[in-house]
């Protein structure tokens, strides 16, 4: 009976495994979610930069 018992831990362990690979993936794509959220910050920020610089070329040419 000693072998039955060890596959039902066996069982029991794989499942609490397959749980928390579940709980990665969730949490992996949350993270995708902020990168691409910063992503889309750094893009805006890096585009305003380029209106300040030509919005300070317009004031120095007047």
């Amino acid at each position: 009976m000693k072998t039955e018992a060890t596959i039902t831990d066996l069982s029991n362990d794989l499942v609490v495994a397959s749980e928390e690979v579940g709980r990665l993936a969730s949490l992996s794509e949350q993270i995708s979610k902020v990168l691409e959220m910063i992503k889309g910050v750094a893009e805006q920020a890096r585009g305003f930069a380029g209106v300040a610089d030509e919005v300070r070329t317009l004031v120095g040419r007047t």
